[in-house]
């Protein structure tokens, strides 16, 4: 599973949560995730959430170097 957050979105990563956050379904779809309960589910999206939120604390990091 790739999930790739493009720059010029990275403001509104936190406040939109919604619109990016992927469904159970969305999860279910990949290959190996079919029979996922909704436990392991919900421990995936927080997973994502939590890389998502490092990865914008980078990008900003990266911003203000300049």
């Amino acid at each position: 599973m790739i999930v790739y957050f493009h720059p010029k979105k990275m403001n509104d990563l936190k406040a939109n949560e919604a619109e990016w956050r992927l469904t159970p379904e969305e999860i279910r779809s990949v290959k190996g995730y079919e029979d996922t309960n909704d436990e392991d589910i919900e421990l995936i999206q927080r997973t994502l959430s939590l890389l998502a939120l490092a990865f914008y604390e980078g990008y900003l990091m990266e911003q203000n170097k300049d």
